[in-house]
C-alpha cells in the first residue's frame, strides 16, 4: 500500500511481486520502472515523478494519476485508462489501448520542477482514445 511519499537518488525498479496501490508520491531522482499494475481507489490520487529520468510502466494502469518526467520520456506499454496526466519532456510512448481521462476533481497547483521561471504550473487532462 503505497502511503505518503518514497523518494529516491538514485532509480526506482518495482518487479511484479510488489503491489502499488493507494494514494502518495514516488520520486526518483533517475528512471522509474514499474513492472506491476498501478491502481488507485476513487479517492486516490498517485504522483510519480523522475527529476532526472525516464519513467515506464510495464504493467496495466488503472489510476488516478499525474505522472511527470520533466527531463525523460515515457513509456506505456500495457492497457491504460487513467483519470489525470502524462508529462514528459521528451517523448511519451503508448504501445498498447491508452485512455486518458480528464477529472474536474483533479486540480493540481504545485511547483514542478522543470516548469521553467519558477513558475506554478496548473495541470489539465483530457480524453485521448
Amino acid at each position: 500500500m503505497l502511503e505518503g511519499t518514497v523518494y529516491v537518488q538514485g532509480g526506482i525498479k518495482i518487479d511484479r511481486d510488489s503491489n502499488l496501490i493507494g494514494s502518495g508520491s514516488i520520486i526518483a531522482e533517475h528512471d522509474i520502472v514499474l513492472h506491476q499494475m498501478l491502481a488507485s481507489e476513487q479517492d486516490d490520487f498517485i504522483f510519480i515523478m523522475s527529476t532526472g529520468g525516464s519513467i515506464t510502466f510495464n504493467q496495466e494502469i488503472n489510476s488516478r494519476a499525474l505522472v511527470y518526467s520533466p527531463f525523460g520520456k515515457v513509456t506505456v506499454n500495457q492497457e491504460t485508462n487513467l483519470a489525470g496526466s502524462i508529462i514528459a519532456n521528451n517523448d511519451i510512448y503508448l504501445n498498447k489501448y491508452f485512455n486518458v481521462t480528464y477529472d474536474p476533481n483533479i486540480d493540481v497547483d504545485i511547483e514542478l520542477p522543470g516548469g521553467g521561471g519558477g513558475s506554478t504550473l496548473t495541470i489539465h487532462t483530457y480524453t485521448i482514445e
